[in-house]
């Protein structure tokens, strides 16, 4: 019989938070592989490896939908790396940029607020580039196949949380029409 350890050994092992560990149960990316009888969660050394995994992408800035994605083979890891890959070179020329405009104002000295607005106001086409590359990615997966490109063409913008909502409610929707067909067609 295979060891299975409580959530705070898991924690300790791992560097990981108890109420992280709980919160990826509550969500379906980490399951423990069985419960006491006190209904203590119990891992074992394959849900530990799952979790330092999870970990690894989160420390790579990996989102929890994309971990889910990557778990059930929804998405490549091909395809993430190269995402994230991408993602994070537009970060990290950001934070350059960032870097720069504060390293100028402080050789300049002086009146440095009023250079620093300059400045930034002279770089805001790297937020024109973020936004160009979600919607370059969101494009590239075909999210809006189907849909009217008047409806997404003019003034689109992502906003995760929104799409979160619409999207469990159309789950919701789609969900209750199918059960509720399924009761007049069953018979």
């Amino acid at each position: 019989m295979d060891k299975k350890y409580l959530i705070g050994e898991v924690a300790k092992m791992t560097g990981s938070s108890v109420k992280t560990i709980r919160y990826y149960d509550e969500i379906d990316l980490l399951k423990p592989t069985e419960y006491t009888e006190g209904g203590h969660r119990l891992y074992s050394a394959d849900d530990i490896w799952r979790l330092e995994l999870i970990n690894t992408l989160r420390y790579l800035d990996f989102g929890i939908d994309e971990i889910h994605q990557l778990i059930a083979g929804e998405l490549t890891m091909e395809k993430a790396l190269a995402w994230q890959i991408e993602s994070l070179e537009t970060q990290a020329n950001t934070l350059a940029n960032m870097i720069s405009i504060l390293r100028q104002a402080e050789a300049r000295g002086g009146d440095s607020l009023h250079y620093i607005h300059d400045l930034v106001n002279a770089r805001t086409i790297n937020i024109e580039n973020r936004k160009q590359f979600i919607a370059d990615k969101v494009e590239e997966a075909n999210l809006f196949e189907g849909i009217p490109s008047e409806w997404t063409s003019s003034g689109w913008s992502f906003n995760p949380q929104k799409a979160k909502k619409i999207a469990d409610a159309l789950n919701s929707s789609i969900s209750d029409f199918t059960n509720n067909n399924q009761i007049l067609y069953s018979g």
